[in-house]
């Protein structure tokens, strides 16, 4: 009888625990590769991602090779001031702001 009480007990327990959740850095650092399919042509390239949440800020780089290089670009997000910045190494010399809501 105490071996059948005592699994009711550890069941309820179980079943009111509450889940264990991951910790999720607020920083974060990655990357992955892109591709572009056009009609004639098919492009890889890889592409960089660093994320700062608590400071708002965050840096995303495609970086194509050879004759894809002018398809590279610069990304600086500042959520802090509500602009994204571009940088087109051969399209656009100049950086370019976009006005930005995220988060």
């Amino acid at each position: 009888m105490k071996a059948a009480l005592l699994i009711v007990v550890a069941l309820a327990v179980c079943a009111y625990a509450q889940p264990i959740r991951p910790h999720i850095s607020e920083t974060f650092e990655g990357e992955g590769y892109s591709h572009i399919q056009t009609v004639n042509e098919s492009i890889w390239g890889l592409g960089r991602w660093v994320i700062d949440e608590p400071q708002g800020h965050a840096l995303e780089f495609w970086e194509f090779a050879h004759e894809h290089r002018h398809r590279s670009v610069n990304l600086l997000k500042r959520y802090d001031l509500g602009f994204e910045y571009a940088i087109a190494f051969h399209h656009y010399p100049t950086p370019t702001a976009l006005a930005t809501n995220g988060q």
